[in-house]
C-alpha cells in the first residue's frame, strides 16, 4: 500500500468543491453538512481525521431523498462514534436529512484496504474529501 493512500484518497474538496454543487445538494442538506462538520469538531475535535463523501452523492447519481453517505476515519472509534451518533440524532431532527456514517481507525482502514476490501476501493475511487485534519 502506498504510503499516502489516505490523504491521497481524500483530497480535499475546498471552498468551491461539491458542496457547492446544487445539483447533488439542497440548502438544508448543505446546512446539515456544516453543522455536522462543526459540531463535530467541537464535540470529537482530535478524535476525527478525516470525512469523505461516498455513494451515490458523491458520484452525482443521487435522487432526491438519498441519503448522505460519509467515512470518517478516527483516532479512537468508540469515543467518535458517540459523538458521531448523537451529532447525526440532532441533524435529523433539526433539518430531517439522513446522513450515514460509517467509522474506521486509521489502522482498521489501512489492514481493510491492504486486504483489498472492495467497499474501501470503491471509496477510494469515488470518494470526494469533505475535510481532513493532519
Amino acid at each position: 500500500m502506498k504510503k499516502a493512500v489516505i490523504a491521497a484518497a481524500f483530497e480535499t474538496e475546498g471552498e468551491d468543491g461539491i458542496l457547492k454543487n446544487k445539483k447533488i445538494f439542497n440548502k438544508k442538506e448543505i446546512a446539515a453538512l456544516n453543522e455536522f462538520k462543526n459540531t463535530l469538531n467541537t464535540k470529537a475535535g482530535s478524535e476525527v481525521k478525516s470525512v469523505t463523501l461516498f455513494g451515490s452523492k458523491a458520484r452525482g447519481d443521487c435522487k432526491r431523498g438519498s441519503d448522505i453517505d460519509m467515512l470518517a476515519i478516527v483516532r479512537n472509534r468508540k469515543k467518535a462514534d458517540l459523538a458521531i451518533y448523537a451529532i447525526i440524532a440532532e441533524i435529523l431532527e433539526k433539518y430531517y436529512v439522513d446522513l450515514s456514517v460509517v467509522t474506521y481507525t486509521e489502522g482498521e482502514f489501512k489492514n481493510c484496504y491492504r486486504k483489498g476490501s472492495l467497499f474501501l476501493r470503491e471509496i477510494e475511487r469515488e470518494g470526494k474529501a469533505l475535510w481532513t485534519r493532519n
